[in-house]
């Protein structure tokens, strides 16, 4: 079971990569999904829990990474290159 603490963490993980906009990523330059986990494990460690895992497998703090992607993208800082695939690439378009 997921702790208040433990949500807490994720949800500020994902404030976090949305206020900073990814910064490690360069404009122009794709990254997959899995590139921009161990980023952010890198970055954060204290943030991604590894024992928190969801329904289908991943680690919590994966989807909250995820979902800032998704923020990201509605803002219009990041892009999926392939629109139409779930292949995990994602692109910069602007800082």
């Amino acid at each position: 079971m997921t702790s208040l603490t433990q949500i807490e963490d994720h949800i500020l993980l994902g404030e976090i990569l949305v206020r900073n906009k990814m910064p490690w990523m360069s404009l122009g330059e794709p990254w997959q999904n899995q590139e921009t986990f161990a980023e952010v494990k890198r970055l954060f460690p204290y943030l991604c829990d590894d024992n928190v895992k969801l329904k289908d497998g991943q680690f919590e703090w994966q989807h909250y990474t995820r979902l800032a992607q998704q923020r990201l993208k509605d803002l219009g800082v990041l892009e999926k290159v392939n629109p139409d695939l779930k292949d995990g690439l994602w692109v910069k378009v602007r800082e």
